[in-house]
């Protein structure tokens, strides 16, 4: 059986759960949710969340975190302990930074902010649907892995190998020499600081690592080039993610880095790459990314000019906070290396 069968198998997409304690606010995303093709179940609190969770099977839970009896972030503690495959969204009202970052440390997916934008939460909902499709997929990889353990050996010599061309990399381009080392430690300094669960963290990191390996397929002439790009050369080498992936693809191991690598480049405002995606289309772990990717290459020299001072680079990304990076995660961000003085 192959990865692709045994997700169909799992009669997918599943039922989504949407746990609101607003009756206007419930009806409006579960209609939402139906016109779009899926099914979902509505409850008023936690407690009726969870006796419909021991009684049905769900995919994704939707949950608000200020509700009475039992709040989201009390029902988002009993899942994971009680449900761990179930990929979780946290609702939480707009500016409460604190209550989002509690919920990724809790195990959340994602958040979304409230009063909501109905396309932004389709979005999120997309998300954790295709997270769940890869939990589901790395499952059936560990299993196979255990049933199978010399695939397992000669997947690690594969990662192996992948790891020895991301350092040949920077033979390639000397102006990069530890750059991807950076970006991985910085990136995941901001995944601990949010609380993701360490699974999440190690794939962050290890997308850190490797997500200029395509690179390695554009020109050294345009990539140490001195002075500014064509537009030629400009979209020659906006075709990196899209070569990272083709080359990590087989590494079962990097599942859950791929889309990291492949969306490092995409902006909050949509006018990034290679998908022009906006917002919470873009995974969370490549939002991530582009901080720290932005910040390192901000104050590290290259070919067309020296690296800016610290102080200049956190102005840009402060500057940049909400266009070009999502802003909560950019107001963390500056706190993360404020702390350092």
């Amino acid at each position: 059986m192959t990865v692709e069968e045994f997700v169909q198998g799992q009669i997918y997409p599943e039922p989504i759960l949407v746990v609101e304690d607003e009756d206007s606010v419930r009806s409006l995303v579960l209609r939402k949710l139906a016109r779009a093709g899926y099914t979902a179940v509505g409850a008023a609190n936690g407690i009726d969340a969870l006796a419909l969770l021991r009684e049905q099977h769900f995919g994704v839970v939707m949950s608000d975190i200020n509700m009475p009896k039992l709040n989201g972030l009390e029902l988002l503690q009993i899942i994971r302990e009680a449900y761990p495959d179930v990929v979780v969204i946290m609702v939480t009202a707009y500016g409460d930074l604190d209550h989002a970052i509690a919920a990724m440390r809790l195990g959340a997916s994602d958040y979304v902010v409230k009063p909501f934008d109905l396309d932004q939460l389709m979005n999120a909902i997309q998300q954790a649907l295709r997270l769940r499709q890869r939990n589901l997929a790395r499952r059936y990889i560990e299993f196979q892995s255990r049933v199978h353990p010399r695939d397992e050996a000669n997947h690690r010599l594969l990662l192996s190998t992948v790891m020895a061309l991301a350092n040949s990399l920077e033979a390639k381009d000397p102006y990069t020499v530890g750059h991807s080392q950076r970006v991985a430690a910085l990136a995941e300094r901001l995944a601990h600081a949010l609380g993701l669960r360490e699974s999440e963290i190690r794939y962050i990191h290890m997308a850190g690592l490797l997500h200029d390996i395509g690179k390695i397929g554009i020109s050294e002439a345009v990539i140490n080039k001195p002075g500014p790009l064509t537009p030629t050369e400009y979209a020659h080498i906006q075709t990196h993610p899209l070569i990272s992936e083709r080359i990590l693809v087989p590494v079962a191991e990097l599942n859950g880095a791929l889309r990291m690598i492949r969306s490092h480049h995409e902006r909050w405002d949509g006018s990034g790459y290679p998908d022009g995606l906006k917002e919470l289309e873009i995974p969370l772990g490549a939002r991530i990314l582009a901080l720290a990717d932005a910040y390192d290459a901000m104050t590290s020299q290259r070919p067309y000019r020296p690296a800016l001072p610290r102080e200049v680079a956190l102005r840009e990304i402060e500057r940049g906070a909400g266009n070009h990076f999502d802003p909560s995660l950019s107001r963390l961000f500056l706190g993360i290396l404020a702390e350092e003085g």
